[in-house]
C-alpha cells in the first residue's frame, strides 16, 4: 500500500477553504498545526473507542455531540468573540 498522507489532503481542501488568501505564514504554519494536533487527539479518542469493546458507539456519540455543540457555538458567532468552548 502506498504512502498516502489522508490528513494532509483533508487539511488541504480545508486550508483552501478557510485560510484568507492574504494570511501570513505564522498563521497558516499555526493553523495547520491546530488541524494536525486536533487529527492526533482525534485518533487518540479512536484508538481509546477500539481498547474498550461495547463502549465504542457511546464514545462515538459523546464525541458527535462536542462537535455539534462546537459547530452550533461557531454559527452562532461565539468563538469570533474568543469565548471558550
Amino acid at each position: 500500500m502506498a504512502n498516502r498522507r489522508r490528513i494532509e489532503e483533508v487539511y488541504n481542501d480545508y486550508a483552501k477553504k478557510v485560510i484568507p488568501q492574504d494570511a501570513g505564514a505564522v498563521q497558516r504554519r499555526e493553523c495547520r498545526q491546530a488541524f494536525f494536533a486536533g487529527a492526533t487527539a482525534m485518533l487518540s479518542i479512536l484508538n481509546f473507542a477500539a481498547s474498550n469493546p461495547g463502549q465504542e458507539a457511546a464514545i462515538i456519540r459523546e464525541v458527535d455531540a462536542e462537535l455539534n455543540s462546537f459547530r452550533q457555538s461557531v454559527m452562532s458567532g461565539a468563538s469570533a468573540k474568543g469565548d471558550v468552548h
